[in-house]
């Protein structure tokens, strides 16, 4: 009765191997989507907030490279938990990164928008309008790479 779940084992690996790499080629796909279609959104809204001002545009940009990095910062951490090591020590290693990086994700992310607020001649709905374009942005890159991607 052991042998047979060994080999189921072994079979496991080779799936989960598979899965891993799937995931990790989507995750990736994910993140250059991402940035393309952020990218393009910001730099269209900016020049189309550029006829309000330049404080606009600057807002709508920033705003959207807050958005990004948030995603991004989400996408690697997650991928690096969902993505489980062979060896232990590997997943304990990941563990060490992954952790402090969503802990401190929204302080970062919240200091930034704080420092382009105050430092930055940035209208605030213009920030605000620039980060939840990166959010919608980036949903949308990775549904389409998700609706892409073959079927298991």
């Amino acid at each position: 009765m052991t042998a047979p779940k060994a080999a189921d084992a072994d079979h496991d690996d080779g799936e989960g191997h598979a899965a891993r790499a799937r995931m990790a080629q989507l995750a990736r796909a994910g993140v250059r989507a991402s940035a393309r279609a952020t990218g393009l959104a910001a730099l269209t809204a900016a020049l189309a907030a550029a006829a309000l001002g330049p404080s606009w545009s600057l807002g709508v940009a920033l705003g959207a490279a807050v958005g990004w990095g948030s995603v991004t910062s989400t996408a690697i951490a997650v991928k690096a938990l969902l993505g489980a090591p062979q060896d232990p020590a590997e997943g304990r290693r990941r563990a060490l990164w992954v952790s402090p990086l969503l802990l401190l994700k929204w302080p970062l992310v919240l200091l930034a928008l704080a420092a382009i607020l105050w430092y930055m001649p940035a209208r605030a709905e213009a920030v605000a309008f620039g980060v939840v374009l990166a959010l919608a942005a980036s949903a949308m890159a990775w549904r389409r790479v998700a609706l892409s991607a073959p079927p298991p």
